[in-house]
């Protein structure tokens, strides 16, 4: 499974016009980065989530047991 980047190039780009925005005094500049944020931190997380299941669901290898596993 592939992920496409545009929404996270977008929301960097809204997250740096957000920014840019607040420091020349647009106060909604804040709320705009802070959204992008946001998506940017929840995106990352749902991908890396996504990404977890589908390594974790894969067929596991046949492993012998530890013969002795007394030697703690």
């Amino acid at each position: 499974m592939s992920y496409s980047a545009w929404p996270f190039r977008a929301l960097h780009g809204l997250l740096f016009a957000g920014l840019g925005s607040a420091i020349v005094g647009w106060e909604p500049g804040v709320f705009v980065a802070l959204a992008a944020f946001g998506g940017l931190l929840g995106g990352h997380l749902l991908v890396g989530l996504a990404g977890y299941r589908r390594v974790m669901s894969r067929p596991w290898p046949r492993v012998e047991p530890v013969s002795r596993d007394d030697d703690w």
